[in-house]
């Protein structure tokens, strides 16, 4: 079992990618954004653990109400296993 990916919401996507890039030594693997979206999407990697950071043109500063992806934070972690046992 491992950390897959972490997604975060943040407010300017570039800046936010820059910093993940120059400092820790992420890479860009793809840009993206999906219909109905006002924002985009920018996927980095490391070593297999995958960063993906989310903009959206009219985000939120608030914090009550984390699971919308247009809130600035921490939205989810994916863990990736090699099975799931049925207990």
């Amino acid at each position: 079992m491992r950390v897959h990916h972490i997604a975060i919401s943040v407010k300017d996507l570039e800046k936010s990618a820059n910093f993940y890039k120059e400092n820790f030594g992420f890479k860009e693997v793809r840009k993206f954004t999906k219909p109905g979206w006002n924002g985009n999407a920018i996927i980095l990697e490391l070593e297999g653990l995958q960063l993906e950071l989310f903009h959206f043109e009219n985000f939120a500063d608030k914090k009550d109400n984390l699971s919308d992806l247009k809130v600035i934070g921490l939205k989810h972690n994916g863990i990736q296993t090699g099975h799931v046992r049925k207990v």
